[in-house]
């Protein structure tokens, strides 16, 4: 997929082969888009759950 894209960095690529590549490389999607300069991955707690009953 990503060779693909390589070849053709116009060509769009699916949401779901965008979060493969990014936990393939260890960072987040939002870092691949170009939309933060951290690449670390960040956990959100989803509304309503303490995370120390975890």
């Amino acid at each position: 997929m990503f060779t693909e894209w390589r070849k053709k960095p116009t060509s769009k690529i699916y949401s779901g082969n965008l979060v493969l590549i990014a936990d393939y490389l260890g960072c987040s999607v939002d870092y691949l888009l170009g939309r933060t300069e951290d690449p670390e991955v960040h956990q959100i707690e989803p509304r309503g759950v303490d995370p120390a009953r975890r």
